[in-house]
């Protein structure tokens, strides 16, 4: 087949011409059909087709005879014609009267064909900070603008303006409220280490980042500053057809540390009731007439040209005389003084201390206020999953892990540590999902031709590269193999107040080819609902380990109001309590266990004496005694029958709590004491009764 053109602008028209013989050397040409996709466009040796939609286009000529069918085809370019509207008048600032009549004139470029003509009710209402009188954007703070709105004429569309300066824009949740507490998500941690929304004067007159629902370019592959329009990350269109009277909000959340900065302007532009003047008009005319209807009196317009292929408004309102005075936008300029945020440091425990479970633990801090705080433990899981050689990273896949985590309320805090081999990282794209499918990418393609994620041993001992939000360094600034903690390209907080119950995923995508790797360990750490352990606290306090129990935790300090806060960078360890073998030994070994002894006061003090003769405290003589009986015991022939137990449940109304370690000796003499007629705490009192009773025997002969 041949076409007479590959490359064509739309609206132009191209020939395709097909010859076709069948097994006999018939001309069969007239049988040939010609498909767009699937659909049957012609019959005959030739085609011509109309190029109505730009973009590219397979046309395939299809032939069958007795013995099969044949096919072959062309690829078709159709190129956009540039077309736009303009709308040159009224443009903004124009005052009508009503029953006057006026023209709404416009310019247009390209075939756009006939354009519908209206006038749309506008309110544009700005909350404006300047100089130092700037609302500052302060680290883990949420910086709430109060944006009062009176137009009661339901929302058709609405568009929100900022400008502010901050360094790292990633740092930044952007989200608006309705007077109903409805709130959309402007932008989430979008523009990774680029600076500022908007550019230009540090007021409502510089260029602001416009969030519209029909910016040609989301905020998610936008670049900071973002000066112009962006479609946000959820659609502002959830407030169409509310009445927009009431409070609104603007919420900047800082969810990191280090970067920090101003708000100089929020705006909010509502569009409201659309009144036709024209429609099906030819684009060519550019111009309708329109008498000014009595109601719209007192009203703020915009005027728009729509063709369908392209449209326009006015750039700002014009007002209809009549109905009160003209307020074409509300500009409220603020000088609050805002009340600085308590900035909190835990000092310690502040990630990686280890504790016994008997042990007091020190928690100090530092406070930009002298108020006491309140006190909460966050338990974390913590559970590295070994992983050996069973998970491969292999080209052009994507490898999933599975992390069961228990229910401990709605997740605080995530950190996530891997250990892997793969030779050129910037192949990879490692990502964190949540169980209900929110996914949290972690780096993309970072590292460019260096190797691996941690480094020495291949499991969980191995040095890790940890994804934490608290890092001062962020994975697109690190290298291979990324030793230490860093900061990861989307933030894991936004994980926060999700459930920390269930599988969480941990994905691995290779997207090229040649190099692979494994991935060994991965260490997911997940803290849930905090308790509180201690209210109206100066630093430093005191906690019993016992009061927490053995796990991991985080420490957060926080002021009786709950709207400054700080939390432990990453989590310490209380170890539990040994294993209490008074009642029946261990069936799995460990390192120590406990035996614990009751004794009658008349008993206890006989211990004490017999501990004493010897220089020796209670503990040392129990472990002297059971080391004594383990010597003779040894000295009995093969076959000797065991010792009975002097007592069956050795309970008094005095205790002792021994630690015997496998390590020492101490458990394997206990153990061969007791036998198999024996418990621990039952070994332990037949041991140190003899020796007391050899020890008088001694006394009595001298």
């Amino acid at each position: 087949i041949t076409a007479t053109a590959t490359v064509v602008t739309e609206g132009a028209t191209v020939t395709f011409s097909a010859t076709a013989t069948d097994s006999s050397n018939n001309n069969i040409a007239n049988q040939v059909q010609w498909k767009i996709g699937d659909q049957l466009q012609a019959t005959g040796a030739s085609f011509t087709y109309t190029a109505s939609t730009p973009g590219q286009i397979r046309v395939r000529a299809e032939v069958s005879d007795s013995t099969g069918t044949a096919s072959t085809f062309i690829n078709l370019t159709v190129n956009e014609i540039e077309r736009s509207i303009t709308v040159t008048s009224p443009n903004g600032g124009e005052v009508f009267e009503t029953g006057d009549t006026e023209q709404i004139t416009w310019s247009h470029v390209g075939p756009t064909g006939p354009v519908n003509v209206s006038v749309i009710e506008k309110q544009t209402v700005s909350a404006e900070f300047i100089g130092e009188a700037a609302l500052p954007i302060v680290d883990h703070t949420v910086l709430t603008v109060p944006i009062n709105v009176t137009s009661t004429t339901p929302i058709t569309s609405l568009t929100v303006g900022l400008r502010l300066n901050h360094t790292w824009d990633a740092d930044l949740l952007l989200e608006v409220v309705s007077p109903s507490g409805q709130t959309v998500q402007l932008a989430n941690h979008v523009g990774q280490s680029g600076d500022n929304f908007g550019s230009g004067a540090e007021s409502c007159s510089g260029e602001l980042t416009i969030f519209s629902d029909t910016a040609e370019t989301s905020i998610l592959y936008g670049t900071a500053p973002f000066a112009g329009s962006y479609k946000p990350q959820q659609l502002l269109s959830a407030f169409s057809g509310q009445n927009p009277a009431g409070q609104w909000q603007i919420k900047i959340n800082d969810q990191w540390t280090y970067d920090q900065g101003h708000l100089f302007c929020a705006q909010l532009s509502f569009n409201g009731t659309s009144t036709a003047v024209a429609t099906n008009v030819p684009v060519a005319n550019g111009t309708v007439s329109w008498t000014v209807p009595e109601a719209l009196a007192g009203k703020n317009l915009i005027a728009r040209v729509d063709s369908g292929l392209a449209h326009d408004e006015s750039d700002a309102v014009f007002f209809i005389a009549g109905g009160g005075s003209p307020s074409p936008t509300t500009t409220t300029t603020t000088t609050t003084t805002t009340q600085p945020p308590v900035e909190i440091e835990i000092l310690s425990p502040n990630g990686g201390e280890t504790y016994n479970h008997d042990e007091t633990i020190t928690v100090s801090w530092t406070s930009t206020s002298s108020d006491p705080l309140t006190i909460f433990a966050h338990s974390v899981n913590k559970a590295p999953k070994e992983l050996g050689e069973t998970s491969p990273i292999q080209d052009h896949t994507t490898l999933l892990i599975p992390v069961s985590i228990p229910n401990s309320g709605a997740v605080r805090e995530v950190a996530l540590g891997l250990r892997a081999n793969h030779t050129w990282m910037s192949d990879l794209t490692v990502s964190l999902r949540h169980p209900d499918g929110t996914t949290v990418v972690l780096m993309d393609r970072e590292g460019s031709n260096g190797d691996d994620l941690g480094s020495g041993s291949k499991d969980c001992s191995g040095t890790m590269t940890i994804f934490d939000d608290d890092a001062t360094t962020s994975v697109v600034d690190g290298s291979a193999p990324y030793l230490g903690q860093f900061k990861p390209e989307e933030p894991l907080s936004t994980f926060d107040g999700l459930a920390t119950a269930g599988t969480w995923y941990v994905e691995v995508k290779d997207s090229f080819g040649l190099d692979q790797g494994n991935v060994f360990c991965v260490d997911l750490e997940i803290a849930g609902d905090g308790a509180q352990v201690a209210s109206g606290q100066t630093s430093p306090m005191t906690i019993s380990a016992q009061t927490l129990g053995a796990g991991s935790y985080l420490v957060r300090a926080a002021t009786s109001n709950g709207n400054d806060e700080g939390l432990s960078d990453s989590s310490f360890t209380i170890n539990p309590a040994p294993f209490d073998a008074s009642d029946s030994f261990p069936e799995e070994d460990v390192e120590e266990y406990t035996i614990t002894v009751g004794y009658t006061s008349e008993e206890m003090t006989n211990l004490n004496n017999s501990a004493s003769s010897f220089g020796m405290g209670v503990e040392e003589f129990q472990k002297t005694a059971v080391g004594l009986l383990a010597f003779l015991r040894a000295l009995l022939p093969p076959g000797a029958a065991e010792w009975a137990p002097i007592c069956s449940d050795c309970v008094g109304s005095e205790q002792t709590t021994t630690l015997y370690t496998a390590s020492d000796g101490t458990q394997s003499a206990l153990e061969s004491v007791a036998g198999s007629s024996m418990n621990g705490a039952q070994a332990q009192r037949f041991s140190s009764s003899v020796l007391i009773f050899l020890l008088a025997l001694l006394d009595a002969q001298n």
